[in-house]
């Protein structure tokens, strides 16, 4: 008896602390954030910081090359498979974006065929590795979780599965 208690706190306690947050975040409130710890830059609102020197110093990597602002909350990166200039980054809100110089500079992904909302949160971006012009992507946009496939480094997606 005493051991279905503590299984049934255990359950309750991983649900308070893994389930709650992923809830919440989707929800809107901005419980973990990507690059939330600590202080210096990050604190100023530079959320992504690039270094070419091997970590000695660090400089600001959220500048957007269009008109479009360097989103504020980043859920993931992806680096490209054989090229290293070629970077991924996904956003809450702000959709997909894409650096062509090595996370120096930034451009927003509008997709050509609109099926990915350029306001969705984009939670994984993944590079194929045999077949390096296919990305995927978990998003989640107009109230439903998808998975996207592009074959052309993200012009255009097509939906695979949605939830």
């Amino acid at each position: 008896m005493v051991l279905k208690i503590v299984l049934i706190i255990l359950v309750v306690i991983l649900g308070l602390v893994v389930v709650l947050p992923f809830v919440l975040n989707i929800a809107g409130f901005s419980v973990l954030q990507f690059g939330s710890v600590g202080g210096g830059a990050l604190s100023k609102g530079e959320g992504l910081l690039r270094s070419q020197d091997g970590g000695e110093s660090w400089t600001s990597a959220a500048k957007s090359y269009d008109r479009n602002p360097f989103p504020k909350e980043i859920l993931d990166i992806s680096f490209h498979a054989t090229s290293s200039d070629m970077i991924f980054l996904g956003a809450k809100g702000a959709g997909l974006w894409r650096s062509l110089d090595g996370g120096a500079s930034w451009q927003k992904i509008f997709d050509k065929a609109r099926v990915l909302d350029p306001r969705s949160d984009v939670y994984r971006v993944a590079v194929s590795s045999s077949r390096p012009n296919v990305l995927y992507m978990a998003v989640f946009q107009n109230n439903r979780g998808r998975v996207l496939r592009s074959e052309d480094w993200g012009e255009t997606f097509r939906e695979i599965y949605f939830v």
